[in-house]
């Protein structure tokens, strides 16, 4: 293995350590990160916009005249589009995980790369990564989204009869309970797989012992790497707080420049306008949530690399494909 591709031996560190070196890593490799993320942005919106519109086409036709919006046939639509929007997601986020674990377990060692030397690591197995990253949310995940479905079901075929059953006062109760539970358990299960793309891309493992690589990497680890991402996510959080309230005020002052030209402004211009207030949210909505990655993807390659030095390291650690 050439000596570029080694990753350097570091003693393991405390969370306070791992939070400065995520910092430290983001800071001085923004850019890269910046362009790694315009693949999940732009899926976002893309996918995010369209279900937008499918929600707008099911309950806008109805509220504009005036009548309640259509009962859970309309749900049912809106949770298939939801599936098929984030399927399309999963599929951009797989080589993009790819990639950013590679730029970020690289540049907590030191060395930068440039945007296209990461998605080259992708691009050299997308349906590996891609389907890595649909096992990973179909296990973590999948469960929460049958009882979705299923409770989603049954409340469509009582209204669909026009039936309020007394079953349906049980029926909804356990639902919701199912749903936390199972919500609980995915979150529990993604902090213990969180470690199988930096594993997939620097030990040149397929998926299931990815998943197995990430499961060991993480016996004991599960409450820091818990404190760390949330401390991660609340500082994007505050940004993303602080930009929305920016644009909530420039988004009034337009309107009260806007209302004071035009008092009356006709029923085109509202739909232009509300549109355009629309795309604009999609946009900053992705743009934070391709953040959000970013921002996870590094922390969990910093994490990775602390990982590897508690534990006995295997026998090959550099970039999928590279010769041990």
């Amino acid at each position: 293995m050439s000596g570029a591709s080694q990753l350097p031996v570091y003693s393991p560190a405390t969370v306070s350590q791992i939070l400065s070196r995520i910092y430290n890593v983001i800071r001085a490799n923004y850019r890269t990160q910046l362009g790694l993320a315009t693949l999940p942005a732009i899926a976002f919106f893309v996918g995010y916009g369209s279900l937008f519109t499918i929600m707008g086409s099911a309950f806008l036709p109805a509220i504009l005249r005036g009548k309640q919006p259509p009962a859970p046939q309309a749900f049912m639509v809106i949770f298939v589009a939801f599936l098929c929007f984030m399927v399309l997601y999963l599929i951009a986020l797989g080589p993009f995980q790819a990639a950013a674990s590679y730029a970020g377990v690289k540049a907590d060692c030191g060395i930068q790369v440039t945007v296209n030397e990461a998605y080259g690591v992708a691009r050299g197995r997308p349906a590996h990564f891609i389907g890595l990253m649909l096992s990973l949310y179909g296990i973590c995940f999948g469960p929460l989204l049958v009882i979705e479905a299923g409770t989603f079901g049954v409340m469509a075929t009582f209204a669909a009869n026009k039936m309020f059953a007394p079953v349906l006062m049980v029926v909804f109760p356990i639902a919701m309970l199912l749903l936390l539970v199972a919500m609980i358990l995915g979150l529990i299960g993604a902090l213990r797989l969180s470690l199988s793309f930096p594993a997939a891309v620097f030990e040149g493992l397929g998926i299931p012992e990815s998943i197995k690589r990430s499961w060991a990497l993480t016996r004991g680890a599960a409450g820091r790497i818990f404190v760390v991402l949330l401390v991660v996510y609340a500082a994007m959080y505050f940004a993303m707080m602080v930009v929305m309230m920016l644009g909530m005020v420039l988004a009034v002052i337009g309107y009260l420049v806007f209302s004071s030209h035009l008092a009356h402004p006709t029923t085109h211009m509202i739909v232009i306008l509300v549109a355009c207030g629309a795309a604009v949210y999609v946009a900053l909505i992705s743009v934070f949530a391709a953040c959000f990655w970013t921002g996870f993807a590094t922390s969990l390659s910093v994490i990775y690399n602390d990982q590897r030095m508690r534990m006995a390291p295997p026998q090959s650690v550099g970039p999928a494909g590279a010769p041990a």
